[in-house]
């Protein structure tokens, strides 16, 4: 019985080292070039209108996604901030409210 086990467990070991060629990660990803865009944005609730337009090269491979994080949360509560998407266009103008 002993033996069964062991001829298991090296078959087990002997397919564990087999190559994983499914990935394709052997291609690596284009360069992301962005201009006239910021790291962050400031806002005044109800005064200001957010307008961000970026320049990006080659923006038919790309799709995008914009979210808003609330800054009103207190550290070391273990409560984790959670985005909310405003937009999936690559252009973003929206009044503050």
């Amino acid at each position: 019985m002993k033996k069964i086990y062991t001829i298991a467990a090296s078959l087990l070991l002997l397919a564990a080292c087999s190559k994983d060629d499914s990935t394709g990660a052997d291609h690596p990803l284009p360069a992301v070039e962005v201009a006239n865009f910021n790291v962050s944005y400031s806002v005044y609730t109800y005064q200001d209108t957010l307008r961000i337009k970026p320049q990006v090269a080659n923006e038919a491979l790309y799709d995008y996604y914009w979210t808003t994080f609330s800054t009103n949360f207190v550290q070391g509560t273990g409560k984790i901030p959670t985005g909310d998407t405003i937009a999936r266009s690559k252009d973003r103008i929206s009044r503050c409210s």
